[in-house]
Parts: C-alpha cells; sequence; structure tokens
C-alpha cells in the first residue's frame, strides 16, 4: 500500500494508518518500489503475486521509473494497482504550501524560491487558470511565474 497519510517506516501492508499511529501504508511510490526489489530478491518461497496498491494524490520529488527490477519474474509476477474504487494520480507537482490569503476572488501564496516557472494549477482535482496579463492568453510577468 501506499497513501498520503502513510509513513515510509511502517510495513506498507496496511490499506491505512493504525489506531495507534504506529504502522500502515507506505507514504511513496518509490518505497513501495523498494520493497518489491526486496521481496523480489528474496521470495523466501512466495508464489502468489505481489499486489501493489496505489492510493490517489502522490507527488514525487525525484524521477519515478518502473523498470524489470519492480516488475516481478517469471515466477513471481508484480501486479501495480489502484486501490479499489479510487483513481491516483501521480504528479510530479508540488503542494502549495498552507498559508494562503484571500483577497476577494485572488488567492495568494508565497513559494518557496526553488519552485520553477508553472504554467497548471489545480485546486480540487479541477484545473484553475492563474491570471495573466493581457487576459487568458496573455503572458506572465516574472513574479507571477513563482506565485499565484
Amino acid at each position: 500500500m501506499s497513501a498520503t497519510d502513510g509513513n515510509n517506516s511502517w510495513s506498507g501492508t496496511l490499506p491505512a494508518p493504525n489506531s495507534k499511529g504506529t504502522d500502515g501504508p507506505f507514504a511513496t511510490v518509490s518505497r513501495r518500489q523498494t520493497a518489491v526489489q526486496g521481496i523480489l530478491q528474496n521470495p523466501k518461497g512466495r508464489t502468489t503475486p505481489i499486489h501493489v496498491m496505489v492510493r490517489p494524490q502522490f507527488y514525487v520529488t525525484q524521477p519515478l521509473s518502473f523498470t524489470t527490477a519492480t516488475s516481478g519474474t517469471s515466477t513471481l509476477q508484480v501486479v501495480w494497482e489502484n486501490y479499489p474504487n479510487e483513481t491516483p494520480v501521480i504528479s510530479g507537482g508540488m503542494r502549495i504550501p498552507t498559508g494562503l490569503t484571500a483577497s476577494g476572488n485572488e488567492w495568494q501564496a508565497t513559494l518557496p524560491s526553488s519552485v520553477q516557472y508553472f504554467e497548471q494549477l489545480f485546486y480540487n482535482g479541477q484545473r484553475r487558470l492563474r491570471p495573466r496579463l493581457g487576459g487568458s492568453l496573455g503572458t506572465y510577468t516574472e513574479s507571477q511565474r513563482r506565485s499565484i
């Protein structure tokens, strides 16, 4: 399992954190890949397929690559799938920090200096247009490229 409320130091075998907050799903897909690689390298007689369930809204901070090391073997299949009735989104984007300020219908947030230029903005799973100079087909100023 992998989920946004997970923890990469947990077992990764539970669909949600336990009541004590001591075990549950992994937080990232890359941590799950590492766990799958470990099972494939030392299967200990396992013959049933490994099912890796991914939950919605993952944000990756490093490249994510699926190779033969996480794809299973001729004797041990690996199935990467969504959690039932959920639609995962694996994104190279980032979450906007909390602390948005609103003025009328304009929202502002201070982003880290490491943020690269971006044009795509999603709110509650829906694409939102960012304000631009000159209307919807206009351009961004330098400061608009780094803020919302």
